[in-house]
């Protein structure tokens, strides 16, 4: 997965949440989740972003990262920020879109896309491509298929839209295509 290095200074009130949900992960601290309307979501955080440091301290440990920042109200951040773009789906509109875990990485990464889901009409762009890699869904980190799945149910339960949070291309595309 492409990580971009990325540099965040912010100021917030101390003891007010920045809005950032944090876990463990192959020994690095990553933001599970950012909560909308956040001031973590106003400087940009996103879901798979890996904490390196903060105020120059090394992050060891995703509660030692929660209490400095709930603690201290200027904060600089040093980010390795996935390299992704959020592509939107209603819901019940993704039939075919097969998701598996790469094995040697451990990413969720697409399968098989039908062939009418590879071009994003609302946003003008490329949609979903074999090999492509999603980081999250619906504002949340993804380990799995079915956190894909259980993400584009409460999407239809809600507004029926949900973002996914593609890395393009992130593994090699497989010979096959999947027509649907």
């Amino acid at each position: 997965m492409r990580l971009t290095p990325q540099h965040l200074r912010l100021t917030k009130p101390t003891f007010q949440k920045l809005g950032l949900q944090l876990e463990e992960s192959r020994g690095r601290v990553v933001v599970h989740g950012v909560h909308a309307g956040s001031i973590a979501a106003e400087y940009g955080f996103e879901p798979g972003s890996i904490l390196e440091s903060i105020n120059s301290e090394v992050v060891i440990s995703a509660l030692a990262a929660s209490e400095l920042i709930a603690n201290t109200s200027e904060l600089e951040f040093q980010l390795l920020q996935p390299d992704t773009r959020t592509r939107w789906f209603r819901a019940g509109e993704i039939k075919g879109l097969r998701l598996e875990v790469e094995r040697t990485s451990g990413r969720v990464c697409v399968a098989a896309v039908p062939n009418w889901l590879t071009a994003d009409i609302e946003c003008g762009q490329a949609g979903v491509a074999i090999g492509d890699c999603v980081v999250h869904a619906g504002g949340h980190l993804v380990n799995s298929p079915q956190q894909v799945l259980d993400a584009l149910l409460r999407g239809a339960e809600a507004s029926g839209w949900v973002g996914l949070g593609v890395v393009q291309q992130c593994v090699r595309r497989a010979q096959n295509t999947y027509a649907g």
